[in-house]
């Protein structure tokens, strides 16, 4: 009789890139609430729906302005976070 191996299953991973936009969200957010700085934008990052929502949702709580842009030319998206409100 043959020994049971284990199966090994895949890892839920995030991806890095997005764990890195999230990262620099919150810090772009506490930043400006502190008044660390006044306004910043993150640009040439991959904004993905969730990551907007999730932003706007952070800067409302933390009572900071939030809005995303998008270029004409490229259509890449960029996250402006502050002033504070």
């Amino acid at each position: 009789m043959d020994r049971p191996r284990p199966t090994p299953l895949p890892l839920l991973r995030v991806e890095p890139v997005a764990e890195w936009a999230e990262n620099e969200l919150m810090a772009a957010i506490a930043l400006v609430a502190e008044g660390g700085a006044r306004r910043i934008t993150i640009a040439n990052v991959e904004v993905t729906d969730d990551l907007a929502g999730h932003g706007a949702v952070l800067a409302q709580q933390a009572g900071v302005a939030f809005a995303v842009d998008r270029d004409p030319v490229t259509g890449r998206r960029a996250l402006r976070i502050g002033p504070r409100l």
